[in-house]
């Protein structure tokens, strides 16, 4: 937007017909971009900017930009289709005969743009300023052709968002235009951004949250469970960020700068303000747009908009300071004090670089490296410069603790914990480390530790389905501990919170029955069917049969609906089912996150990577339920073989060695003529060859002895990629 304004400036400034052929040519292509981005922002706000703009203007200036934009526009949309079309045809498959089609589109256009706005600037404009000239010192004659244009753009947009006029553009550019409007998602999404912004502004209302702060906070203060990192206002953020102290500094700098050069152009006398006028076009586009959107939070745009600040300044009126600078103790001290402020802040500012870079470096060697030693040294240059560096934190805390797991060295446990607990100082509401403190409970055998961390900070988090999840599993587990110690206050305590957080579940999911039907809900947020499993069996340990049934069949979905009879529920043959079910799903889930990650489908790997994570924690849990109902005689449960069988499987395939070994062994006999049985000892087998550990001659050559290919076998399950 801010280039478009700049180049009709410049086109109409220069006095060169080269500089009005280049400046014009150039017209076509800006706004071809600014139509593809397909931004609703843009396009609502560039109106907007062009009114106020034309403020500033001389009616024969107000005319030649209406007129070199009009032209330019109309071009510009008459190639827009065919654009469009060639590039997603070149998006599919290339080909140079459609490439040069294309180029030959958009420089034909911009061809007839250059020369239509040297002819008009060099026989138009002349003409009106003969004709006009005499006007322009008239006291409102600048503000009637602005006047005028609001009509028109109300006009414009009338007859391209109300009327089949938009068909003249392409099918997706139309969409948007026809979506500009009060009820569209985007615009109800940006509303509830403002709102739940100014929440926060309310709990930071001084000095505000510190950099990063909206980010950080939003999952706390949000109305639905979208994602968004970025207000859609960088005065809103910048509050957040900054308090009403720092907003009110910064709101009047710039309101200082602008309303010192307004002053100064309104009283000009020569054109010495035109040197300004470039400087002020570029921070008025880029300030406007930054009301709907977050360009300014990228670095570059902060530069161009204090740069063009500067622009402005100096074409300003100033007067000369009063301070006296004779005295050398004087100028020493200022400059000194500049000199040691700089310099602070340089180092501080490159410290940061380089422990993101180190950080950077170490993710990297992550997935190509083995060594401890190599992947942990730039971690700890990174946390030597900056011991609160979330990422850094992150990746040792989940290396050491990887690295505890294989040695069970408690040196690598402690490391964890002292790095983990002085990154979330700066960082609490950071959901990376705090999962890593839970995972380090888990490691040190402190399950209610770990539950706690879920619990103390699920008010962070309140439309994560995910660590709800985690919390009612957790909640339950506990439980069933404390039912088979028969401790019933524990019991007591660990349901009444799990129930208390799948009310807050179903509660959430009617709440987003209420949003607007054109609002996006964002990330999803059901019952999954680990939430059933454990909320369920705790509704029906405490005697509502109906209140469980009715959740199983809400979060049995997506591959388990056939596993909702009333009357099977509970049972070993369930237990059984909802395992084997569980591993069968997680492992194509799995095969469909590998290909697609081959494939380069990035976000379709992690979708299905979610999934595979959820189907074999349901199995894993359902495992857990039959093994406390077993040991607590309910119902006649038994952990049978194919029951371990499965549950082995599942362990394995989430690269948890030791626990799948374990498992496996329980269901092993001596009857190798079972087919349940060799399928045991050959998972078992497998185990011990991925972990490189001794193998259990006995099991290898009875089962070798019963089935030949059975080695075969053996190495498939071990090779297995996962």
């Amino acid at each position: 937007m801010a280039f478009l304004f700049v180049a009709v400036f410049a086109l109409i400034r220069s006095r060169k017909w080269t500089g009005q052929l280049m400046h014009g040519f150039m017209l076509v292509p800006i706004i071809v971009s600014l139509l593809l981005t397909l931004s609703r922002g843009g396009l609502v706000l560039l109106p907007v900017v062009f009114i106020l703009l034309l403020l500033f203007l001389k009616p024969v200036q107000q005319i030649l930009w209406t007129l070199h934009l009009a032209i330019a526009g109309v071009l510009s949309l008459l190639i827009t289709n065919p654009v469009t079309s060639l590039g997603l045809e070149l998006n599919s498959a290339f080909t140079s005969s459609a490439a040069l089609k294309g180029w030959g589109y958009l420089l034909g256009a911009s061809a007839c743009t250059g020369a239509l706005s040297l002819v008009v600037q060099r026989y138009l404009a002349p003409w009106l300023s003969r004709k006009l000239g005499s006007t322009e010192s008239r006291r409102w004659s600048g503000v009637w052709l602005p006047l005028v244009s609001v009509a028109g753009v109300a006009a414009i947009a009338f007859l391209f968002i109300g009327t089949s006029a938009r068909n003249v553009l392409p099918a997706n550019i139309g969409t948007r235009l026809e979506n500009i409007n009060f009820r569209q998602h985007s615009v109800l999404e940006r509303f509830t951004f403002y709102k739940d912004a100014m929440k926060v502004v309310k709990d930071y209302p001084v000095l505000g949250t510190g950099g990063g702060g909206w980010a950080s906070l939003y999952e706390h203060y949000q109305n639905n469970p979208y994602l968004s990192r970025q207000v859609h206002n960088f005065f809103l953020q910048y509050l957040i960020e900054v308090g009403i102290v720092g907003f009110l500094v910064f709101m009047g700098f710039i309101l200082f700068i602008f309303s010192k050069y307004i002053r100064g152009y309104v009283k000009r006398e020569n054109d010495d303000y035109n040197n300004g006028f470039f400087y002020l076009i570029i921070a008025l586009s880029i300030l406007v747009h930054s009301l709907l959107d977050f360009n300014l939070s990228y670095a570059f745009m902060g530069i161009l908009v204090f740069l063009s600040l500067g622009g402005m300044a100096v074409a300003m009126e100033s007067k000369p300071l009063r301070l006296q600078w004779k005295k050398l103790w004087v100028r020493a001290g200022y400059y000194g004090l500049l000199g040691i402020g700089t310099g602070y802040l340089l180092f501080l500012s490159l410290g940061y670089i380089s422990s993101s870079s180190e950080a950077y470096a170490a993710k990297k060697l992550i997935q190509v490296s083995q060594s401890y030693e190599e992947i942990k040294a730039p971690l700890v240059k990174a946390l030597k410069t900056r011991p609160n560096h979330p990422e850094s934190a992150t990746y040792l805390s989940l290396l050491d603790q990887k690295v505890y797991e294989q040695t069970k060295n408690e040196q690598f446990l402690d490391e964890a914990y002292a790095v983990l607990t002085l990154a979330l100082k700066d960082e609490p509401y950071n959901k990376e480390l705090l999962t890593q403190l839970a995972g380090y409970y888990d490691l040190k055998g402190q399950s209610d530790e770990a539950y706690h961390v879920y619990l103390d900070n699920a008010d962070k988090f309140m439309w994560d389905i995910n660590w709800y999840d985690q919390l009612i599993s957790r909640a339950s587990l506990l439980g069933l501990q404390a039912y088979a110690k028969q401790d019933e206050s524990g019991q007591q305590k660990y349901f009444d919170s799990a129930l208390a957080v799948y009310k807050h579940i179903t509660d959430g999911i009617e709440y987003l029955k209420s949003l607007p039907p054109e609002q996006l809900q964002g990330r999803e947020f059901f019952v999954i069917s680990t939430t059933a499993l454990n909320a369920g069996r705790i509704q029906h340990m405490t005697g509502d049969e109906e209140a469980a049934l009715t959740t199983i069949k809400q979060g049995f979905i997506n591959g388990y609906e056939d596993l909702t009879d009333a009357g099977r529920l509970w049972t070993t043959e369930w237990y059984s089912a909802v395992i084997g079910r569980s591993q069968e799903l997680g492992a194509a889930a799995l095969k469909r996150a590998q290909e697609a990650y081959s494939l380069g489908n990035n976000d379709l790997g992690d979708q299905e990577t979610l999934g595979k994570n959820r189907y074999f924690k349901t199995g894993l849990d359902a495992y857990a339920h039959a093994a406390a109902d077993r040991d607590a005689q309910q119902q006649g449960v038994t952990v049978t073989p194919e029951l371990l069988l499965n549950t082995g499987k599942i362990q394995y395939m989430s690269q948890d060695m030791q626990a799948a070994e374990a498992t496996l062994k329980q269901g092993l006999s001596e009857d190798y003529s079972n087919p349940i049985n060799r399928e045991l000892a050959r998972w078992v087998l497998a185990v011990q060859q991925r972990m490189q550990s001794a193998q259990d001659q006995a099991v290898y050559q009875k089962l070798i002895a019963a089935d030949s290919e059975e080695a075969a076998k053996i190495n498939e399950v071990a090779g297995m990629p996962l």
